[in-house]
């Protein structure tokens, strides 16, 4: 009587020195070639990702330094609106000169103040429209001072004009270039912020020119 054969169980490995077939070689060959193509793909992907992810980085970096940028300067419109408002009434007091004056210097004090704040008021204009700023009618007319007219309708009664005149003129363009030299202190821009200089340092020559000639 023969022995009975055991089947083999499924679930028991092979053993460890069984010798492995070509096929295997093959397989694991073919495996290995097609790793490569697996690894590439996801490397593109994980590259693609990499890019826009740096992308974004630099889009948030470039966004965050301009609002810094934008938060750290300072705007000058407010300081050039004042300039042009006392530009407006110092134009406004020294037309006055051309029907009421008497004296020649006072007429020709008021002319060159006439010709020189025109001048510079065409430069502030022409900044303030290049930076699309709008101005209120109203913003022009806030240095106008009715205690001034008053005192000149009272001096032209009492034949005083011309020395309250030059008095009141002269009052208005210190106050003028105080209001220039806040603005050059805002003001970031060197080319710019010579305007301002340039145009301060023609209001202080009016005033010294008057100064002098009251002297003499």
């Amino acid at each position: 009587m023969q022995p009975t054969q055991q089947m083999p169980n499924p679930n028991t490995p092979p053993p460890a020195n069984q010798t492995p077939s070509v096929y295997d070689f093959i397989l694991s060959e073919q495996s290995t070639k097609k790793a490569p193509k697996s690894s590439g793909a996801g490397g593109q992907k994980n590259r693609t990702i990499l890019m826009i992810i740096g992308i974004l980085v630099i889009f948030m970096i470039g966004v965050i330094g301009y609002s810094v940028l934008t938060k750290n300067s300072k705007d000058n419109s407010s300081n050039l609106i004042d300039n042009e408002a006392y530009q407006t009434e110092i134009i406004r007091i020294a037309t006055l000169s051309e029907a009421r004056s008497k004296s020649v210097n006072i007429k020709n004090f008021a002319a060159t103040v006439l010709l020189v704040t025109k001048t510079d008021l065409g430069t502030i204009s022409g900044i303030l429209a290049k930076k699309k700023t709008k101005i209120a009618p109203s913003a022009l007319l806030k240095r106008k001072n009715a205690k001034t007219d008053a005192l000149l309708d009272a001096a032209a009664q009492n034949n005083q004009f011309d020395s309250v005149f030059e008095t009141e003129l002269t009052k208005l363009l210190i106050q003028y270039q105080s209001s220039l030299y806040a603005t050059v202190q805002i003001t970031t821009a060197k080319k710019e912020k010579q305007i301002y200089v340039d145009i301060r340092s023609n209001a202080i020559k009016l005033i010294e020119s008057q100064t002098t000639q009251a002297a003499n």
